[in-house]
């Protein structure tokens, strides 16, 4: 039976992938240019999609237009950057402000909008001071720096599954554990070893195995980094115990708490989700949603940590370099949207936490109906936090393991769930019904509206129709 399926599931993909090919030639022709100047044919290897990605030439709201003049609703947001849409007028008006003053296109000059950010990020965040960066990666790795200088520590505990981009610190236990005592193991070349031995990986939601953590490396742990929702092993929201558990020991052993809220900062609240779990970070990191789709990340700290960048120091964290750090035409936009998201903050948010949740339940409704086994991700385990309103959807070819496996990184095994299937088929075949998808499903946004959420789930209807005699039944 379970090769029977195999079969169905790869006929089908060969029939999908068919069609894709020749509804969207364009895009192929530019991904063949692409292949003799990009290392992999693109520039961008978290954007590529087998056999080739669509390409895209506009984009208004919640949806873009391909190459191939096509109309495809958006799930994915610029990488989760969008919480009012692609080219909302807020930002849109904010860069056409820089573009007719010759002064704020320039780089490299220090401008009262500075200041005025900074002001606006920390009394929505309450943290002591801020450093602007210009990725999530670079905030990530400066809030380690940080952290190591401060405690003059070099031990980092990491979540096991979490994604913190990609910098030295970060690229192990991301789709494979660590060793027995919890010791990385590097999933990227070009790193020295002696980052990954000084990482220890834990459990996500594992109370016990950060208390072991804390008990054996306590005094060489300079930070503890995790995510309140683990976006790269599929948007599992923390429980609210764990996150105050590591809270707790990060202070008992004078350690870093480091949040990273690169994707979830301002994507449910104005402070970050840290506020939710009455739980503050001594540095955390904000990025995505904050500006609107421009390059714009921070670190926002306590003035212990963040005093390590302090220019009167012998040895002090270089944090604040960088040529784009500060654009003005960038910090136009973040105050745009910060002053958007104080205008209408509460009523977005609770729109998009309400049409998320909408939407997860009807798409979880069409494949119930058509007896798929899934499970689609995102929902809150406890009351007192809100559902996130970024999912994924899980196909699940092995009830019975799926069921006995209580890990996050049970999203990346191929044994209990299919992800190719996921990753390639099932975007391939909801591009061709119109929905531009992330790992099944992706970010509902303040410009989803509720025509274009109908039209989706009709899409996943027809979707979880075609694929109904190709996974176990539930």
């Amino acid at each position: 039976m379970v090769r029977e399926l195999q079969k169905a599931r790869q006929s089908y993909a060969m029939a999908v992938k068919a069609e894709f090919e020749a509804r969207y030639r364009r895009s192929q022709s530019l991904y063949i240019a692409g292949r003799s100047i990009f290392p992999n044919g693109v520039s961008q290897l978290g954007r590529m999609l087998k056999p080739f990605p669509p390409f895209f030439r506009s984009a208004s709201g919640c949806t873009m237009q391909s190459v191939d003049d096509t109309d495809l609703i958006d799930y994915w947001a610029g990488h989760f950057c969008m919480i009012f849409g692609h080219n909302p007028p807020h930002v849109i008006d904010a860069l056409h402000q820089a573009a007719r003053s010759p002064m704020l296109l320039q780089i490299g000059v220090f401008t009262s909008l500075e200041a005025e950010v900074a002001r606006k990020i920390l009394d929505c965040t309450g943290g002591d001071q801020v450093l602007f960066s210009t990725s999530g990666a670079l905030s990530t790795m400066y809030a380690i720096m940080l952290a190591c200088a401060a405690t003059k520590r070099q031990m980092v505990v990491k979540i096991a599954g979490g994604w913190h981009g990609v910098q030295p610190w970060s690229v192990s236990g991301v789709r494979n554990i660590g060793d027995e005592d919890g010791r990385a193991r590097s999933e990227c070349g070009g790193i020295p070893t002696g980052f990954t031995q000084d990482v220890i990986i834990i459990p996500f939601n594992d109370v016990e195995a950060a208390e072991r953590a804390f008990s054996t490396y306590g005094p060489r742990i300079a930070a503890c980094i995790a995510e309140l929702v683990l976006g790269n092993s599929g948007m599992v929201v923390a429980d609210p115990r764990f996150v105050r558990r590591l809270r707790e020991l990060c202070t008992e052993h004078g350690s870093a708490l480091i949040l990273d809220e690169i994707v979830t900062g301002f994507r449910v609240n104005p402070g970050g989700m840290q506020q939710l779990y009455q739980v503050q970070a001594d540095i955390s990191t904000y990025g995505k949603a904050l500006a609107g789709g421009m390059p714009f990340a921070c670190i926002v700290g306590s003035q212990r940590f963040m005093s390590a960048a302090n220019e009167s120091l012998p040895l002090r964290v270089w944090a604040d370099a960088g040529t784009f750090t500060s654009h003005p035409g960038t910090l136009l936009a973040v105050n745009a949207t910060l002053d958007e998201i104080k205008r209408r903050g509460g009523e977005a948010y609770e729109q998009v936490i309400r049409n998320a949740s909408d939407l997860r339940d009807g798409v979880e409704l069409a494949f119930n109906r058509n007896s798929v086994c899934v499970e689609i991700t995102g929902r809150s385990p406890s009351p007192e936090i809100p559902s996130f309103p970024i999912s994924t959807v899980r196909f699940i070819t092995d009830p019975g393991r799926y069921r006995d496996s209580n890990s996050p990184l049970v999203h990346w095994d191929s044994r209990s769930n299919d992800v190719e299937f996921r990753n390639t088929t099932a975007r391939l075949a909801l591009i061709l019904k119109g929905i531009f998808s992330w790992q099944g499903l992706g970010v509902v946004t303040a410009a989803h509206t509720p025509d274009k959420l109908s039209s989706t789930l009709r899409a996943y209807e027809e979707f979880a129709s075609e694929i109904k005699d190709l996974f176990p039944t539930l």
